[in-house]
């Protein structure tokens, strides 16, 4: 029998989340880099009780970095799914209405919320749902890019510009006015997870939110750690890659190198998730935050990308289906980080809160 503490990456799980993080990596294993699977196993267990970011953080995260360890394109069906719904649950506790006709119990979500160069989703009011209500309907048009699995999703949170800045909506793609533009995904790296543009005419809507609410909530940057997370667990099956390789075969001075060099990054990633998750769980996780921890964790990925290169050579890459599509697919997925833009963002968030500091001790650490 495994030991639990094998499949740990974060955390240990309460013996029900335990049974659901089995669950996905069931899911996930069946995915061998096709996002159907775990699409499907997400409307058989839609009603399956998530842990709730901002409370049981560290819970959520480990079973995305669980699920990320086995297969990345199963993550990434996952992580947007679980934002979505976390997202509408943050917009009910503003007051603003929710999609009580949307049914989040049997439905698979996206989000897409990315901007591009000369692509423009616009949002236009219409009349109210009702006299008795003063909700107001919308149409989106216009055209969104990156929006990934668009043709296999049921519903998207989708931004969009309105005349007084960028508002959140839900949406049903299978209205006949969303169209999925053809495009050719050449990516080697999360193959069947086509991020492309779509196209959106005459589409009903419904704000998620205020006008500005979903940038500036503090959910915000607590999604971002939530795909650190996943990145993170991409890392770790290289880890596991590369300490199985060590296992498999007397290792020389160099494999042993190579494995303590990769444990030491792990360790190190832990512990920035760690302390991420509790921040997140005291209201102290701010965007720079999220911007410093996820710069951290893309190194990581991009050392632990290197290790593996240098510990399994082609070998693996040739013959190993496997751990040839998780160096891909982390390679493409941790482009998501904006390198340079990002650490910039970060430099700028420093000049303008000057309460913020790298140097802050980890939360519940002796000082």
């Amino acid at each position: 029998m495994t030991d639990r503490t094998e499949n740990r990456i974060l955390t240990e799980l309460p013996s029900d989340v335990e049974t659901l993080a089995n669950d996905l990596v069931e899911a996930a294993a069946d995915c061998q880099g096709s996002p159907a699977r775990m699409l499907e196993w997400l409307h058989r267990r839609a009603k399956a009780s998530w842990p709730v970011v901002g409370e049981h953080t560290l819970q959520l995260w480990e079973l995305l970095a669980r699920t990320a360890a086995v297969d990345l394109v199963a993550v990434r069906a996952l992580e947007p799914h679980l934002d979505a719904l976390s997202i509408i649950e943050q917009a009910a506790g503003t007051g603003t209405r929710r999609w009580s006709d949307i049914d989040t119990d049997t439905d698979t979500w996206g989000v897409f919320a990315a901007e591009g160069k000369g692509l423009r989703l616009e949002a236009s009011a219409t009349a109210s749902v009702s006299s008795a209500s003063s909700h107001t309907e919308f149409r989106l048009n216009g055209i969104k890019p990156w929006c990934s699995l668009a043709s296999t999703l049921d519903y998207a949170l989708v931004s969009a510009h309105v005349p007084e800045g960028r508002q959140l909506f839900a949406v049903d793609l299978r209205h006949e006015g969303v169209r999925v533009d053809p495009i050719a995904w050449v990516s080697r790296g999360l193959s069947t997870v086509p991020s492309g543009p779509v196209s959106f005419t005459d589409v009903p809507a419904t704000a998620v939110g205020e006008v500005g609410w979903y940038l500036e909530r503090p959910g915000f940057a607590w999604g971002g750690g939530g795909v650190a997370a996943c990145w993170f667990g991409g890392a770790y099956g290289l880890y596991r890659d590369i300490r199985a390789a060590a296992q498999q075969r007397e290792p020389d001075q160099l494999a042993l190198a190579s494995l303590g060099r990769a444990a030491r990054a792990i360790r190190d990633g832990r512990a920035l998730l760690r302390e991420a998750a509790e921040r997140v769980d005291r209201g102290q996780f701010l965007w720079a935050d999220a911007l410093a921890l996820r710069g951290s964790i893309v190194a990581i990925c991009e050392d632990l990308l290197d290790i593996a290169s240098q510990a399994l050579g082609p070998a693996a890459l040739a013959f190993d289906d496997a751990h040839a599509r998780r160096v891909a697919d982390l390679a493409m997925y941790v482009q998501q980080h904006h390198g340079a833009r990002d650490d910039a963002a970060l430099g700028e968030a420093i000049l303008s809160d000057t309460n913020w500091s790298p140097t802050d001790p980890m939360i519940g650490a002796t000082e």
